[in-house]
């Protein structure tokens, strides 16, 4: 569904206008713009409620650059997409107990790919950062403060590699054609947490606290099918 879908389900849902009263999410003023806001309220706040998103992660291509040891993540490229990341939250750097950022030379190939190890920022930043080590073939990395991605030894080439996940930052919603990035069937949940929000708000003046969410049936259907399955840890002995 569109947003100019989901604002004029939430305007119908909500008896507050008839179907198809909002021609447009831009321009709109009083009442009409109320549901546009919270429409695209209820949309941020879902993103919001779960850095474990399926939806929300993709995987980055980052080349190096000969002396450069730290990387912002939009100079990275979007691998699924095949474009330039332009709404980037966080590397995804655990999990599972998986070594999920990895280099390889560009001149080999995928056979010469390996994890990096993640040292943490402080260790990282006492013993590998402001150094005269050479420049070599990095072997691990750490996220520093700022996010940025860094990188040990720093590169000697710009043929190496950086591959991993990462995750989006909050899609906001503004022309009438923008799509939510979650998956088409729980585009209903969109619309269903902004009529909570729009009742709440039209009652009491409060927006729905995030904890709340989870007393709406089609919220907790999305967190069962769109987050990573609960795992066990094995036995301590």
């Amino acid at each position: 569904m569109t947003f100019l879908e989901l604002c004029n389900q939430v305007a119908s849902d909500s008896a507050t206008f008839t179907e198809g009263a909002i021609s447009s999410v831009v321009g709109q003023t009083e009442r009409k713009a109320k549901v546009v806001r919270w429409v695209n309220m209820a949309w941020r706040s879902i993103q919001n409620a779960h850095v474990a998103w399926r939806w929300m992660q993709s995987e980055f291509s980052l080349p190096t650059v000969v002396s450069q040891q730290r990387y912002a993540g939009t100079s990275a490229t979007d691998t699924i997409a095949a474009a330039a990341i332009t709404r980037f939250a966080e590397w995804i750097n655990c999990g599972l107990g998986e070594n999920r950022v990895k280099l390889y030379d560009s001149t080999i190939g995928l056979s010469d790919i390996g994890p990096l190890r993640f040292v943490p920022w402080e260790e990282f930043y006492a013993l590998r950062v402001n150094t005269a080590a050479a420049n070599a073939k990095p072997a691990m990395f750490s996220i520093d403060p700022a996010n940025k991605l860094c990188l040990s030894p720093v590169p000697d080439s710009t043929n190496y590699v950086v591959v991993g996940p990462y995750r989006k930052s909050v899609q906001t919603l503004t022309a009438d054609g923008d799509v939510p990035e979650m998956p088409t069937d729980f585009h209903d949940v969109i619309s269903s947490v902004a009529t909570s929000f729009l009742h709440l708000h039209d009652e009491a003046g409060q927006v729905l606290p995030l904890w709340k969410l989870r007393e709406n049936l089609d919220f907790c259907r999305l967190e069962a099918r769109q987050l990573p399955p609960v795992t066990f840890a094995g036995p301590l002995a």
